[in-house]
């Protein structure tokens, strides 16, 4: 990290930095590691060492004649903050530090009558299980052995697989936007597919940078997120949520297998990132990065670049408030983007098929009437059949300016704007190790309405404006050497809005449809391969978020150490929303020869529309594990562990939601189409009060009203 007050102007560049893996080990670690793999596979459940923000660091202590030194004192502290851990070595001359915050540290080692050890150069990161083994020499108590080289940490009793990637590497590699969680790809076995699911395209509410996973096969959205050890997903699409720039974050950290019985809500890889905490020496950085289309090349049919100015910017700063005992840490990073799409192609009816006269299509199309069969003469559709919808539409759609049905025309400017501040403070108190955060992302569009002469080029994102805030308590507190407890609370809240940039609504221009009024309604008209009107997410609320309360506790006894615990996790899920309310039209299967004759025709090919989306979920989840991690030999480790994680299904507050069963009728709305019926407490037979199906009304080939 930079000095105080350092600053770094650069334009976006490339770079790339390769992260290699760790050093495997000797034969010996990697036999006991598969016997590891088979034991946890016949006890069922995953095996590893649990270390949310923590790291954990044993070894032996031996004489030079390599036998056990039972009853040295071993201690570390932590360099830059001065925590300080103390433990005594057991009969086999073992130690063990099961919970150290992430850092750098010295390891001391005193006994009565051999020379005292020191080894600096000791760097843990999160979930790491090191093991440094010392050799003492005989001599005075007050004579010092030091070792200034950086230790060659090793890892014999962890057998997890993962990647972590520490700040260098996050300040070096490339990443578009400066999204941290794309590092999350750099992982053999991990590939995105963001574009292949809806989630975090089309639902309404979704913050930029929400991606989906999949991590050595598993599921699109089985990946567990924690930011500082503490819940980070979306609860609504269980995606990520964006995290902190990289210049406020210390490791991240990805775990793809053999992760620990206290991990849950993950069926593909943990993601474990850590962000920094202040020191004793104040330390800070400025930044901002700089885009611009001066030097971009335009599209094809575009007559320059498209318009891109970005900027992000901000700073970080840390420093003590208490020397050795209490920390703080801020950064701030806003970004601006200001854009636009040159060069949109479209096919719009030409002015004489705007009248009916589509002779231009013979002698390759022949029309026909989609109500009779019969073929219209030379391709000419008389003006009572004209719908009055597509009439009014095609006032406000510009004639072609190219070639045929060709329209080339520049996108609405597209402007976002994110603002993202962390508050965080660490604090040594006795036994105890404090530390909590608070994080807040702003996120806006603003609503950009279409010219009225082209209602095709208003805004090509939904206009919203969301509010995420994550906070995060952790208290690590040594009971005594052989008994820890470690507590994590987190709160996650994500709230805002769906905006419409639709100028009129598609009963202002003449369909006799019932639409919204609670809502600002959207336009969704879309005429397959031609051109879209509209094409919006729900507008509506989108509020969301969880609250959890983790407790972990470690038993050292004897060669065994036993971490058991729990969490609750309430989610809470209440949204209103015009999902589907305003009715989507769509025109596809050219009933009448062509899809643009349909359109004029107001010949539909499917028609949806549902009543919005209504609900107010929320539910609780619990969990609890116990492993034992097993130090049999000093070259051999058996972890195997038990976890418990029962689904008990969320449920609505007014039971609004609906199932489907053909042919019932549901007694608690008479009223409803026959296959509808509802759950909630007086829930109808055949539909169980947390049902959470969604009721669509589909009606194939239909007409526009007039």
């Amino acid at each position: 990290m930079s000095e105080a007050g350092k600053a770094r102007m650069t334009r976006a560049c490339k770079r790339s930095l390769e992260v290699g893996p760790r050093n495997s080990g000797p034969v010996l670690r990697r036999a006991a590691s598969v016997f590891v793999l088979l034991l946890g596979a016949i006890l069922g459940t995953t095996v590893a060492l649990a270390q949310y923000t923590t790291a954990r660091i044993s070894g032996t202590v031996m004489d030079n004649t390599s036998l056990a030194l039972a009853g040295a004192t071993v201690t570390v502290v932590q360099v830059t903050t001065g925590y300080t851990q103390s433990v005594k070595t057991g009969a086999t001359g073992d130690y063990l530090f099961p919970s150290l915050p992430v850092g750098s540290y010295q390891l001391t080692v005193t006994m009565t009558g051999f020379t005292t050890y020191v080894q600096n150069g000791i760097t843990l990161t999160v979930g790491q299980a090191a093991t440094q083994n010392v050799s003492m020499r005989v001599g005075s108590v007050s004579q010092q052995i030091t070792v200034q080289a950086n230790a060659s940490l090793v890892t014999t009793d962890d057998p997890q697989i993962g990647q972590l990637i520490n700040q260098k590497s996050m300040a070096s590699l490339p990443m578009n936007g400066r999204e941290a969680q794309q590092l999350v790809f750099l992982v053999p076995g991990a590939v995105d597919v963001t574009d292949q699911n809806c989630g975090a395209n089309c639902e309404g509410g979704v913050l930029p940078g929400e991606q989906y996973a999949k991590v050595n096969g598993g599921g699109a959205n089985g990946v567990y997120y924690l930011l500082d050890g503490v819940d980070y997903n979306d609860t609504y699409i269980n995606t990520n949520l964006p995290f902190p720039s990289p210049d406020a974050l210390q490791e991240f950290n990805v775990q793809t297998s053999n992760m620990s019985a206290a991990y849950g809500n993950a069926t593909g890889g943990v993601v474990n990132v850590v962000t920094k905490s202040g020191t004793d020496q104040i330390h800070g950085d400025v930044f901002e990065y700089f885009r611009n289309y001066a030097m971009d090349a335009s599209n094809y049919f575009a007559t320059s670049p498209d318009p891109l100015k970005q900027n992000q910017f901000g700073g970080t700063i840390g420093g003590p408030i208490l020397k050795n005992r209490l920390f703080y840490f801020g950064s701030y990073q806003g970004t601006r983007q200001n854009t636009a799409t040159n060069g949109q192609l479209a096919f719009v009816p030409t002015a004489a098929e705007r009248t009916g006269d589509f002779s231009d299509l013979l002698p390759g199309t022949q029309l026909v009437d989609p109500t009779t069969g019969l073929p219209y003469p030379d391709n000419q559709i008389p003006t009572t059949q004209l719908n009055n919808v597509a009439q009014y539409l095609l006032q406000h759609i510009p004639n072609p300016n190219g070639p045929g049905r060709q329209l080339t025309y520049n996108g609405a400017p597209s402007i976002q704007n994110t603002d993202e501040y962390l508050a965080k403070v660490d604090y040594n108190l006795g036994k105890h190790h404090l530390s909590g955060h608070y994080f807040q992302l702003n996120y806006s569009i603003p609503i950009i309405l279409p010219p009225s002469s082209n209602v095709l080029g208003g805004n090509t994102e939904d206009p919203q404006a969301l509010t995420l805030k994550n906070i995060s308590v952790v208290d690590i507190y040594t009971i005594s050497p052989n008994f820890l407890l470690n507590s994590y609370f987190g709160y996650t809240s994500q709230n805002g809005d769906t905006l419409s940039a639709a100028p009129f609504t598609i009963s202002q221009a003449g369909a006799l449809i019932a639409q919204p009024t609670n809502f600002a309604p959207t336009l969704n008209v879309n005429v397959s391969g031609n051109f879209t009107v509209g094409e919006q997410a729900a507008t509506g609320n989108w509020d969301r978020g969880d609250q959890s309360l983790r407790e972990i506790a470690t038993l050292i006894k004897g060669t065994n150490e036993i971490l058991f615990g729990g969490e609750i996790r309430r989610v809470r899920a209440p949204m209103g929303n015009s999902y589907q309310a305003d009715g989507n039209f769509t025109f596809s299967n050219s009933l009448s020869g062509d899809n643009v004759a349909d359109f004029v025709l107001g010949d539909v090919s499917s028609f949806t529309q549902a009543g919005g989306l209504y609900l107010n979920f929320t539910g609780i989840n619990w969990s609890a594990f116990v492993q034992d991690n097993w130090h049999a030999t000093p070259r051999l480790t058996v972890n195997g562990g038990l976890r418990w994680d029962p689904f008990i299904p969320y449920k609505d507050s007014e039971g609004r939601v609906g199932c489907f069963v053909p042919g019932a009728q549901s007694v608690r709305y008479p009223n409803s189409p026959a296959g509808l019926i509802f759950g909630g407490s007086n829930h109808d037979a055949g539909c169980p009060q947390s049902s959470i199906y969604t009721t669509l009304v589909v009606v194939p080939e239909s007409r526009m009203m007039h």
